[in-house]
C-alpha cells in the first residue's frame, strides 16, 4: 500500500487521482482482508511514466494505457519490447563470440554488460531529477532520444572488427 506513494490523496492514474488518505483494512478471517474508504477524483491532465532499462540478463518495463484497444496496443508494445531487449543480448553476445572467439568472450562479454548495466542504473535517478526540475518528463524523452540518435550515429560509422581466429590470435600474440 506505500509503495511509491508521494502523495497519498493524489495519487495519479491514467484514469483516476485516487485518495488513499482513508484506507481502512479489516481482518475478516484467514488470508482475507476487506479494504474500504479509497476514494477517487477526475482523472489528472497529465499522466506520469517512469522508464527504467538494464541490458543484461533481467528486463522489466511497466505501462498503463486505458481505453478502446488497450489490451492489443499493450500486447504490442510488450511483443515489441521483449523483441528488442532480446534481440540485442542475443546480438551482442554473438557479436563478441564470433569476432573475439571463445577465449576473450568471457571477460569481454561480462565487461561490456557491466558498462551497460552500470550506464543504465542512474537512469531513475537522472529522471526523478528531471522530473523534479521541470515538473514532468518532456525533457527525460528528449535526452533519451537524443542519446539514442548519437548511438545510432556511432553505430553507422562504426567499423566491424576483424574476425579472430584462436590460431590467429596466438600466432600474433608470438
Amino acid at each position: 500500500m506505500l509503495y511509491e506513494l508521494l502523495d497519498p490523496t493524489a495519487y495519479l492514474q491514467p484514469d483516476v487521482s485516487a485518495d488513499f488518505s482513508s484506507v481502512r483494512f479489516s481482518e475478516l478471517g484467514r488470508d482475507r482482508i476487506a479494504v474500504s474508504g479509497g476514494t477517487g477524483r477526475r482523472r489528472p491532465d497529465t499522466l506520469k511514466v517512469s522508464v527504467g532499462y538494464i541490458d543484461s540478463y533481467v528486463g522489466e518495463g511497466q505501462i498503463s494505457y486505458a481505453g478502446p484497444g488497450a489490451l492489443l496496443i499493450v500486447n504490442s508494445v510488450a511483443i515489441l519490447y521483449g523483441l528488442g531487449i532480446g534481440w540485442t543480448f542475443t546480438c551482442m553476445t554473438t557479436c563478441i563470440a564470433h569476432f573475439y572467439g571463445p577465449t576473450a568472450f568471457p571477460k569481454l562479454a561480462g565487461t561490456l554488460l557491466l558498462l551497460t548495466s552500470g550506464g543504465a542504473s542512474p537512469a531513475g535517478w537522472v529522471g526523478g531529477k528531471i522530473f523534479d526540475t521541470y515538473g514532468g518528463y518532456a525533457h527525460a524523452w528528449q535526452l533519451n532520444i537524443a542519446i539514442t540518435v548519437v548511438g545510432i550515429v556511432a553505430i553507422l560509422f562504426a567499423a566491424m572488427p576483424h574476425h579472430r581466429t584462436e590460431s590467429s590470435a596466438v600466432a600474433r600474440a608470438a
